[in-house]
């Protein structure tokens, strides 16, 4: 995994505490965004090499995240944190232009491999490219 700056889009401490554990010996730098706002805001002023959006990230009134970050030209990967089975909440996350969706309880084992299943993706997209 090569992600020098990740955007982690959660509201709450607890799981951000998580995810800097989990991220600290793969990540440079990591930047927390509050809300939707926040997280729009850090992306046009960075380049960041991934997104960590929590699903129930707060939007702009009760438009859900997916649509927020479907509707824009998100460049970096998108990864949806999640509460709920995947099969409830993948295809959704999926159809909105994330890459990977990871539920909140299991990120100790499944983060870091979603994540490099994307920068994976990613590398032999750009090799088949050239």
């Amino acid at each position: 995994m090569e992600a020098n700056l990740v955007i982690i889009a959660v509201e709450h401490q607890d799981l951000r505490h998580s995810l800097r554990r989990v991220l600290s010996d793969r990540v440079e730098r990591m930047i927390f965004a509050d809300d939707a706002k926040s997280l729009l805001d850090t992306l046009a002023l960075t380049h960041a090499d991934l997104l960590l959006v929590d699903l129930s990230l707060p939007a702009n009134g009760n438009t859900n995240i997916l649509k927020v970050l479907g509707s824009q030209a998100i460049e970096p990967p998108v990864i949806i944190l999640g509460d709920y089975e995947p099969e409830e909440a993948e295809e959704e996350a999926l159809s909105h232009g994330a890459r990977a969706y990871v539920m909140k309880n299991r990120l100790v084992s499944d983060l870091l491999p979603a994540v490099e299943g994307v920068f994976h993706q990613d590398s032999q997209n750009s090799q088949s490219s050239n």
